[in-house]
């Protein structure tokens, strides 16, 4: 009896034994499963969320070029300042996000915070004004001052919405779902694209006005070259001068300013090298220029129309509702024929009328293209052109400035 007893004991141990050792088995093969389902999800949200990033971006930066006219696809072909620009949105999105794949919740905060900042930036694209003001017109039984806020502040009030909202969904879509979030950029970035090379280029617009028979008087040839941006001559060469050695001859030393003076001359032009502009802001010289009765150049002279919101912060297309100059000059006999360019417009409003003909190149940006500069240096212009039409982007801008100048 007491052998039978060890027996069963021994047989009961080693069942026992060989169960625990089972489940063992099983724990560690469920452990490696979770693991490698762990990893398999940050592996797909890596890659699906870095598409995502890459997508938004390529769109915000080829719908930016868009609107400035700037040519996206040329003879059925990319071209390559385009492609090589969204090859780095493409690194940049990849590098950033492995950098965060650490830290799960940092990545989460940097998608949603890029993501709603690029929303606001893409609807400051396609809507003439800030979105804010038309939030604004539908809240107007709010007090003055939130409306106020509302009206200056909606692109940022948008991105903050976004970014929440994203932040949002990003915790409660795991891995592959991340990519239903791309696929509407995608179709819209394709769209684009589709839009894009249907453009004619250049976009020279052109346009005369009926024949008018002029006044008996004859009339001299008369040139005006509006450079609104442009500093005195003066004062220009003064400030040159403190940043060449003063034994050296202002001929021939680097960026001198002095053929300005000889160019003008050469060609005829009576030049004043005393003369300076009254205003800071280029619109109310023009308009001062336009105007030359007017003791004070105000808002109310100006009309602003196709704007690009975040571009049109400072370089809006914008036209004149009063120009005596042009009637004075009409009056006169002369026949006025218009060259221009971004982003004054001097053929529609108040100066339609008196002119004769009207010819309207690209904005600069929209040019470029058309350069013989490298691909590196065009790629460089656009990048820092599409940075600096953001609000961040001016502001570093001129922080950056502000320090060189202090140097």
């Amino acid at each position: 009896m007491a052998v039978n007893e060890r027996t069963e004991t021994t047989a009961g141990n080693s069942t026992d034994s060989a169960k625990e050792n089972r489940i063992e088995k099983k724990a560690k093969k469920s452990k490696i499963r979770n693991a490698a389902q762990k990893d398999e999800s940050s592996i797909t949200f890596y890659l699906h969320a870095s598409l995502f990033l890459f997508f938004l971006t390529a769109y915000a930066f080829a719908l930016f070029l868009y609107k400035n006219k700037y040519p996206l696809i040329l003879n059925n072909e990319i071209l390559p300042e385009v492609l090589f620009s969204c090859f780095g949105l493409l690194v940049f999105s990849f590098a950033s996000l492995f950098l965060l794949s650490f830290w799960r919740f940092l990545a989460r905060i940097f998608i949603a915070a890029v993501a709603g900042a690029t929303i606001a930036y893409i609807l400051g694209l396609l809507f003439p004004f800030n979105i804010g003001n038309y939030f604004a017109h539908y809240l107007s039984f709010l007090p003055s001052n939130s409306l106020m806020y509302i009206a200056s502040n909606g692109n940022m009030i948008v991105a903050i919405a976004s970014g929440l909202l994203f932040f949002i969904l990003l915790n409660i879509f795991k891995g592959g779902a991340m990519a239903f979030l791309s696929l509407p950029v995608l179709v819209a970035l394709f769209m684009l694209l589709n839009t894009a090379s249907k453009r004619v280029m250049p976009e020279t617009i052109k346009f005369q006005t009926p024949a008018v028979d002029a006044n008996d008087g004859k009339t001299e040839n008369l040139i005006y070259l509006i450079l609104a941006d442009h500093a005195g001559y003066a004062v220009a060469a003064e400030n040159w001068q403190t940043f060449v050695s003063k034994n050296s001859d202002p001929n021939i030393a680097s960026f001198s300013p002095t053929f300005i003076p000889s160019f003008y001359q050469s060609n005829d032009f009576t030049f004043y090298p005393s003369a300076y502009l009254r205003y800071q802001n280029k619109y109310r010289n023009i308009g001062n220029i336009l105007n030359p009765s007017l003791t004070e150049i105000g808002d109310d002279l100006f009309s602003r129309h196709d704007a690009v919101y975040y571009v049109s912060s400072d370089d809006v297309m914008t036209a004149a509702t009063r120009n005596d100059l042009f009637k004075e000059l009409k009056n006169r006999g002369y026949s006025l024929n218009i060259y221009q360019s971004y982003p004054f417009d001097f053929c529609t409003d108040a100066g339609r009328k008196e002119i004769s003909s009207c010819i309207t190149y690209p904005a600069p940006l929209g040019a470029l293209y058309q350069t013989k500069l490298p691909v590196a240096s065009k790629i460089l212009l656009l990048a820092g052109h599409w940075l600096h039409s953001t609000p961040a982007g001016k502001k570093a801008a001129g922080f950056i400035y502000e320090k060189l100048q202090q140097k």
